[in-house]
């Protein structure tokens, strides 16, 4: 639930339960920001999301990606999300992708600098 009145609740369809995670500083810029990461029964994958609030309002702070918890069985945001100490203002982000010469799942790091809305 917001604090703030004006700012409307984050909304994930096809959301049995999950974890919801506070990052603080992620990107060097101070901010906060809040990992969404849902839960389902029925398989390892999950898709995650990053979220912070600006201009009164939750916005995604980058694409949602996909993670698997039988490679990533740290599920804390922490393990997911980094700061890139080598590109200020950057981050890490550790995903799950799939091989295609294998078709088994590998684990990937990508950089990747936050959305803000202008």
């Amino acid at each position: 639930m917001s604090v703030h009145l004006k700012i409307q609740p984050v909304k994930i369809r096809q959301c049995l339960m999950g974890a919801v995670e506070t990052i603080k500083n992620l990107d060097g810029s101070g901010r906060d920001r809040v990992a969404l990461i849902p839960d389902w029964w029925s398989s390892a994958w999950r898709v995650v999301y990053l979220y912070d609030i600006q201009q009164d309002q939750w916005i995604k702070t980058m694409p949602s990606f996909s993670m698997n918890i039988n490679f990533q069985e740290d599920m804390k945001a922490t393990a997911v999300f980094q700061p890139d100490t080598q590109h200020p203002g950057m981050i890490k982000v550790t995903a799950v992708d799939m091989d295609e010469n294998s078709g088994e799942p590998v684990l990937k790091v990508e950089t990747h600098k936050l959305w803000e809305l202008k």
